[in-house]
């Protein structure tokens, strides 16, 4: 007897009680639903306590007679036997139903899983489908049992998972099973687990049994099962492969193990399911979405390393599955190309897209690698942006991971190739492309490759900023070799004939559809009967009739000649149905819609109103180049950066100077970016690059001076970020190298040199080794390896780059003072009395560890700085830090002690008495007889003999030693040094008197009349009570040296009075207007710029006294030397900048003037202050004082000025130095050019506020007569207003987005915004636009009838240009306003229409 039916008789029997009519009519039912009506009091089985083990023991039974009948034919099963299943299929459905019903009961749950594992085994049981024993809706609640506890389960194993990172936020995990009532013990949830996991193996035997086509929702159901084992522990171990029987299968411990298990088993093709499965299950996987819900994660979460893994484990899945059933490639095919259509937008999730999916298709065959690059180069013409760029981006995978197509293989290029750079190209054959033999092959793979070149060059002149910044990190991959460099040269022509093409057709479309309107119009009037119509009536309409045909006439004849103007310059067909093209798609050869294509063209209108593309030029004879320098000032960050990376991979191919140059200037312009990114993107991009070049390369000495601007600078960075990047690359190429003992690098060794001969440089240098030594990049380590490398340099030059080093690193580090002590006791006078900066080194070093020393060193070191100080032989560029070390030597600075302070006063004071001393016989020489004071007045002024004496320069090392001293002893100042000083500053003015008295009295003698002339002052003195000057007494026995006051001492006195004017206020008013006069009269470069200098300094202490001379501080922008006027740029920054000083009055206006110097230096430099620096300060500055440049730039004279000059009394002396005017039509562009400068530098709504003020200022007082239109320099003014509205920096976009950069980069964010702009734009723009439109067409219309009545023809020109600009800009919104009055808008037609013809006819001439 068959054991089942034994156990159910045995143990079961009460089974029997139920009726046979309900047991044969209730899988009848079923089909709706469950009814135990007249059955429930035979079923209270499930309430007792043995349901449990006697279930248990029934689903062995039933497992043992599955395995049994697997290797034997179908069971036949007689009536009585087919009744009594059919009555345990009640039984077990009523456990099933139960369990769902009481699903928070652990005892229901457990007897519904036995159940249902008992109902799935007995449905899977050969023969059983015949007798109906499977059924579709039982089926279905034995799977809803299963979701329910894994549901469970889940909830459980999340909340462990929680609690094991309460630290940080799981993203991938959410708990959202609404199981909040379901409490049970860790041991009942053990134990349900373990039931599970034994159920399963019903649901095993009933996939690899019966087929689950006919059902969907049982199928649903089954991947939402599998699914949902996945959740509960799958990991990057979790085992993929199929198991190959029932025992293995019950072996598993691991639940996603069991849901791979099952899903090897539905993916058999009796189920027909893979269109179902690869969808459900795979496809959210590889796709990177929650686990959870199949969501993809908000903008603020990232993709995990536990979504990552989980990806990789369904990627070998795939492969696995490619491996075992070939015939399954087409449905992952499928499944691939839908992930890719409907990846998300947002690059995270793209670039891991493309990843799964070309690391898949990879692995299948051939075919289906051509078919996926054939798909992907549809995919890059989408019109969607996400999918043009997840197309370009998947390029270089497809070369990495495609063996079919190798980058740089084409063989079919011409021999000869004309490169940018006249290299000529031969002919090359790739060794790894020689195995496919079929020319056929080559062809296709070469036009792949094309394809793929033209895909990445159009997408970098995308409208869309993700789609550009994608094209610009893939375009490096091509850059490989020459050919393809070449190539892409030639796609950028090409596309940019084609746009050209294409707004060219779009504009004469438009025109020929205006002009065929306005034809119909004008027939319909001649066509109107006039029979009715009087004589004068008709007289009339003939006068009308007739003017008509004339400007129609004229219209049509325009037409032709435009339409000519057309044909001839681009070559164009015109189609007899051009007008039709409008209204329907025009596809060209290149798949581009001629109406709207998706590449962002922008176009401006010319004078001739023809529209053409917009084209910037950095580089003219080299496309591609150009174009990576125009997309590294592109408005979004991403881009730039990766515009840069380009340009780093380009740079090895340039050979001309001009192109290297321009990627240079680039690259620094790039360092003073205000984004973070770039700011860090240029300085690993000029490393990589200097690290590639050879010290002989052409631009390597060229890349270590941008280095110390786009490296070293970036140390001293706002942003911590940048400052670590850039102190890390420092030490890679200094540092490091000198840690290492390498004496052979060039880098190293050349930047040190650079640093150690230009003090700019230098500067920079120090302000980088103190961050590097607080971040621990070096380190006393560094100074061993110094000592080790100086024994053995013999190199002069690099031992004192090392002495440079060591100056700077003995602040930080202790650096033996010995080695520096025995350099400077053996050193020559030579590097005392001149700037080789050795000195300054060794002196600093020695200062900085003089308590190290021993006393014989120090004693004999101070014996010598006084033997130099002594004979005033120091050269001033080495006093300071001379003095400073002899200072600190004996105690009396830093470190000292009150018996070291009294003896380094004393000293001063005897140094300071004994230079003064000096200073006299210098200054002053004894009279001699007459005829030797004749001889010394005609040889008072050769030259040689100042030039072999050089008494001047002792004097101004002793002025230098003075000033020194005055810096620590501030008492010693007295009235004897002021007095010096004054003969000094009044030299040349002596000089000059001198000369005429020496003229009036040649016969005379010197000495006589210069006692008559002292007797006369001293007379003059006694009368009025004036105390004469001390040093008078001296001119009765001296005369003055003027041959040693040269301008080099005067330079140096300069420096000495302002170390004055800071400690004492009183001589600083007699002092700075000396300084002032100075600056006009003095024609000594150097004196203007040390007053400039020292004039920053006074401005700051005492900022009252500078402020009424601003006109002539003002005035050295505008000098004859460079070094002033950026002296002056760099000294006026910084108070402009610290608010000493205000953006007002001349001070701006020459300051904006600069921008037009003669030198490119000068006006980089005057832009970087104007933008880097006093913008973000002040960032009205320009909108504040734009209407006042536009006055004050064409010598009009605002009304207001009138009055404040009038109040002001303003002196002849500040009209004089007044900033030359730019008026007149000679300085036109120039002007324009500052205009165009301040507006690019404007928000949107400053734009539009100067537009109202130039229409209230200029428009309205010329209509109210207030400014006088027959002054030439009023209608200037008025055509810079004119002319600066219509340029391209004067327009006026009304778009939805801020003003400024996109510093950081949100795709997502940039698409969202995208939509939001297109929509918003339909309701706010127009408003906006007719809002701005009304307001300025009230003022142009008080103007026309002012500028018709004086009979300008000059303005009314200009007027008439703007309101074609107008009407051309702003054409709707235009016509509306005008229409409002029928007559003025017939007259502003008219006008317009003349002025057209007008235009056309100047062009034909």
């Amino acid at each position: 007897m068959d054991l089942l039916l034994e156990f159910l008789n045995n143990e079961l029997s009460f089974i029997h009680e139920i009726p046979h009519e309900i047991a044969s009519n209730f899988f009848d039912e079923l089909c709706f639903a469950f009814n135990f009506a007249g059955i429930t009091d035979d079923l209270h089985f499930f309430y007792k306590d043995q349901s449990i083990i006697k279930l248990s023991e029934l689903s062995s039974i039933i497992s043992d007679k599955v395995l049994h009948l697997c290797r034997k034919d179908e069971v036949i099963l007689n009536a009585d036997e087919i009744l009594l299943e059919k009555k345990l299929c009640i039984l077990l459905c009523y456990g099933i139903n139960y369990a769902l019903k009481n699903k928070n009961t652990f005892k229901a749950l457990k007897n519904g899983l036995l159940s249902t594992r008992c109902y799935l085994l007995l449905a899977s049981i050969n023969g059983n489908v015949k007798y109906n024993i499977y059924q579709e809706n039982i089926v279905r609640e034995c799977l809803n049992i299963y979701i329910k506890v894994l549901n469970i389960i889940i909830t459980k194993f999340s909340e462990i998972k929680n609690k094991s990172n309460k630290s940080r936020k799981n993203m991938n995990i959410t708990n959202d099973y609404s199981n909040n009532n379901i409490d049970f013990s860790k041991e009942e949830f053990v134990e349900l687990e373990k039931e599970l996991r034994i159920s399963l193996d019903g649901l095993f035997f009933l996939i690899e049994k019966e087929s689950l086509v006919n059902s969907e929702d049982n199928l649903q159901l089954v991947c939402n099962i599998i699914n949902n084992l996945f959740k509960i522990d799958i990991s990057r171990d979790t085992n993929i492969y199929m198991c190959g029987n029932i025992n293995e299968f019950r072996s598993i411990t691991n639940f996603s193990h069991i849901g791979f298990s099952l899903l090897h088993y539905l993916c058999h093709l009796h189920h027909n399911a893979l269109e179902v499965l690869y969808p459900a299950i795979i496809m959210p996987r590889i796709m990177y979405a929650s686990i959870v819900n199949n969501q993809f994660l908000p903008s603020n979460c990232h993709i995990n390393m536990e979504m990552t893994n989980i990806c990789e484990t369904f990627i070998k899945f795939l492969k696995e599955r490619i491996k075992i059933n070939e015939a399954e490639q087409e449905v992952i095919y499928c499944m691939l190309i839908s992930s890719c259509l409907k990846c998300p937008e947002r690059a995270e999730y793209r670039t891991k897209i493309i990843k799964s999916v070309i690391d898949v298709v990879s692995y299948m065959s051939l075919d289906y690698k051509k078919r996926f690059v054939d798909d992907i180069l549809i995919i890059g013409q989408n019109i969607r942006g996400g999918l043009r760029s997840f197309a370009i981006e998947a390029i270089p995978l497809i070369y990495t991971n495609f063996d079919f197509i190798e980058l740089g293989s084409q063989t079919t290029i011409n021999n000869n190739i004309n490169f940018s750079q006249d290299i000529i190209i031969k002919k090359e054959v790739n060794s790894s492309f020689t195995e496919i033999t079929s020319q056929e092959s080559l062809i296709e793979y070469e036009n792949l490759e094309l394809k793929f070149l033209k895909l990445v060059v159009y997408g970098i002149e995308d409208k869309l900023s993700c789609v550009r910044q994608r094209a610009l990190s893939v375009i490096p991959i091509f850059l490989k070799n020459k050919i393809l460099i070449n190539q892409c040269n030639n796609l950028f022509v090409d596309l940019f004939k084609e746009l050209h093409k294409i707004e060219l057709k779009k504009y004469n479309n438009r025109r020929k559809d205006y002009q065929s309107s306005v034809v119909d119009k004008k027939r319909k009037k001649f066509q109107k009967p006039t029979e009715n119509n009087n004589n004068n009536d008709t007289n009339g309409e003939n006068n009308n009739s007739s003017n008509e045909i004339i400007e129609l006439s004229n219209f049509q004849s325009n037409n032709e000649e435009v339409n000519n103007i057309n044909d001839t310059s681009d070559n164009l067909q015109n189609d007899t149905n051009e007008y039709n093209m409008v209204m329907s798609p025009n596809i060209n050869s290149m798949g581009i819609d001629m109406n709207s294509t998706q590449i962002n063209v922008q176009i401006i209108s010319d004078v001739d109103g023809i529209f053409e593309r917009k084209r910037v030029f950095k580089v003219h004879d080299y496309p591609l180049l150009n174009r990576l320098l125009v997309r590294c000032d592109d408005y979004f960050a991403a881009c730039r950066k990766s515009a840069i990376i380009a340009l780093e991979q380009l740079f090895h191919f340039l050979t001309k100077p001009n192109h290297i140059d321009a990627v240079i200037s680039q690259f620094c312009r790039l360092a003073r970016s205000k984004s973070v990114s770039i700011r860090k993107q240029i300085a690993e991009t000029i490393y990589n690059i200097l690290f590639c070049l050879d010290e002989n390369d052409i631009s390597f000495k060229k890349l270590i001076f941008a280095s110390m601007e786009c490296i070293f600078l970036q140390v001293t960075d706002r942003e911590i970020s940048v400052q670590l990047n850039a102190a890390k690359l420092v030490k890679h190429m200094i540092f490091l190298p000198l840690i290492n003992m390498n004496i052979k690098d060039k880098l190293a060794w050349n930047i040190l040199s650079i640093s150690e001969e230009n003090l700019t440089y230098q500067k920079i240098l120090k302000q980088t080794i103190p961050f590097l030594v607080k971040e621990k990049l070096i380190d006393g380590d560094l100074i061993k390896s110094l000592d080790g490398l100086i024994e053995d340099l013999q190199d002069e030059n690099h031992r004192q780059n090392i002495w440079m080093l060591y100056s700077i690193l003995s602040i930080f580090f202790n650096v033996d003072p010995n080695n520096a002590s025995k350099e400077f006791l053996k050193i020559e006078n030579y590097h005392i009395e001149n700037d080789t900066r050795l000195c300054n080194y060794l002196t600093n070093i020695i200062s900085n560890g003089a308590k190290k020393l021993l006393d014989v060193t120090r004693k004999k070191l101070i014996d010598k700085i006084e033997n130099y100080i002594s004979l005033f032989s120091i050269n001033n560029s080495n006093v300071s830090s001379l003095y400073y070390c002899y200072g600190v030597l004996l105690y009396g600075v830093g470190d000292c002690s009150e018996e070291g302070k009294t003896l380094f006063a004393q000293k001063n004071k005897d140094i300071f008495a004994e230079a003064q001393k000096n200073m006299k016989l210098l200054m002053f020489e004894k009279y001699h007889d007459d005829a030797n004071a004749s001889n010394f007045s005609t040889s008072l002024y050769l030259p040689n003999d100042i030039e072999k004496e050089r008494e001047d320069i002792k004097l101004a090392m002793i002025i230098g030693i003075i000033g020194e001293i005055i810096d620590y002893e501030q008492s010693l100042i007295n009235k004897d040094l002021f007095e010096m000083i004054q003969i000094i500053m009044s030299s040349k003015t002596c000089i000059k008197a001198l000369r005429i008295f020496q003229e009036q009295t040649l016969n005379g003698t010197i000495l006589s009349s210069t006692c008559r002339q002292n007797t006369q002052m001293s007379q003059f003195s006694q009368r009025n009570h004036i105390k004469p000057l001390s040093i008078m007494e001296t001119f009765k026995t001296h005369h003055i040296k003027y041959a040693n006051i040269t301008s080099i001492v005067r330079a140096h006195c300069i420096i000495l009075m302002g170390k004055i004017c800071l400690v004492n206020e009183i001589f600083a008013k007699d002092v700075i207007p000396v300084f002032m006069k100075e600056l006009v009269i003095c024609k000594d470069y150097i004196i203007r710029n040390n007053i400039i200098i020292v004039t920053h300094d006074l401005c700051k202490r005492h900022t009252s006294l500078v402020g009424s001379y601003l006109n002539i501080f003002g005035a050295c922008l505008s000098d004859d030397s460079v070094a002033v006027r950026i002296h002056t740029l760099h000294c006026l920054t910084k108070l402009l900048k610290e608010k000493y000083l205000l953006w007002k009055g001349g001070i701006m206006f020459r300051f904006v003037c600069t921008l037009l110097d003669k030198v490119e230096k000068v006006r980089d430099y005057a832009e970087f202050c104007l933008i880097e620096t006093l913008l973000p300060v002040t960032p009205d500055m320009f909108f504040s004082n734009f209407i006042d440049c536009i006055y004050y730039f064409n010598g009009v004279e605002h009304p207001s000025w009138i009055v404040h000059n009038q109040v002001k009394d303003e002196t002849s002396l500040g009209i004089f130095y007044k900033h030359r005017s730019l008026q007149g039509n000679y300085y036109q562009d120039d002007r324009l050019k500052l205009y165009r400068f301040m507006l690019k530098n404007m928000t949107t709504i400053q734009k539009a506020a100067i537009t109202q003020k130039i229409c209230i200022e200029i428009f309205e007082k010329i209509s109210h007569n207030l400014l006088d239109l027959f002054d030439i320099n009023v209608q200037n003014l008025l055509m810079d207003s004119f002319k600066l509205l219509s340029s391209e920096e004067g327009k006026i976009r009304f778009n939805v987005r801020k003003d400024g950069e996109e510093e950081d980069y949100n795709e997502e964010s940039e698409l969202r915004r995208e939509f939001i702009t297109m929509a918003a734009e339909k309701v706010s723009k127009k408003a906006l636009e007719e809002i701005f439109i009304r307001e300025i067409m009230k003022y142009l219309l008080e103007l026309k009838d002012t500028l018709y009545n004086s009979r300008n023809s000059v303005c009314s020109l200009g007027f008439l240009k703007y309101l074609l600009h107008l009407s051309n800009e702003y054409n709707y919104e235009f016509n509306k306003i005008i229409d409002e009055n029928k007559h003025l808008a017939a007259n502003v037609r008219h006008d317009i229409l003349r002025f057209k013809n007008k235009l056309s006819q100047e062009n034909n001439i």
